[in-house]
């Protein structure tokens, strides 16, 4: 009796979904035919690159990299490529969606006589992620960074340049939390 080969079939997984910024991730190729491995990332305008361990495993893994403006700020995707030895070959895809913390302003104020800048908030992830504070939008300019401490707050000081009147600041945090512009107080 002889078996003939079996022609590849690729299943890279389900989606998986709420994977924190940061974290390690591990793709799953198990229910895949026997063959070559061969996992890539599906690489859309503004993604960062992750970086895989193990890309020619049934079960490669990679830490789901921090956010920051201008990136792109949700999912990303990855193909599974398998090669059987009887030369068919399949791909199967697999997104991996980010959660996000929520940023809140609830002071900017810049105090024109010493050139500072004041910018706090929160997070709903308590303690260690840098957030940063942007004139305007998050593609304005930087005016400075903070660490959230364990208590969820943050607390962006630094120097730099008078606002105009009637300016705003957004921040961003590495975990994926964008704030909703908050109105800058000149004092």
């Amino acid at each position: 009796n002889v078996t003939a080969p079996v022609g590849a079939s690729a299943n890279a997984g389900p989606n998986q979904v709420a994977v924190q910024r940061g974290t390690k991730v591990t793709l799953d190729g198990s229910l895949s035919s026997v063959g070559t491995y061969l996992w890539t990332q599906v690489v859309a305008p503004g993604d960062p690159t992750a970086t895989l361990t193990g890309a020619t495993t049934q079960s490669p893994t990679f830490t789901f990299p921090f956010y920051q403006s201008p990136a792109n700020n949700g999912a990303l995707t990855f193909n599974l490529q398998v090669s059987s030895i009887d030369g068919s070959v399949a791909n199967s895809t697999v997104t991996v969606s980010p959660s996000s913390d929520t940023v809140a302003v609830t002071r900017a104020e810049y105090v024109v006589s010493k050139g500072s800048w004041v910018i706090a908030g929160t997070s709903s992830i308590l303690a260690g992620q840098k957030v940063t504070a942007h004139l305007g939008l998050i593609t304005g300019p930087v005016i400075g960074t903070a660490i959230v401490d364990p208590t969820g707050a943050f607390s962006v000081k630094a120097n730099g340049t008078a606002p105009a009147n009637n300016s705003q600041v957004t921040v961003e945090s590495q975990l994926g939390g964008v704030s909703p512009s908050f109105a800058v107080r000149l004092k």
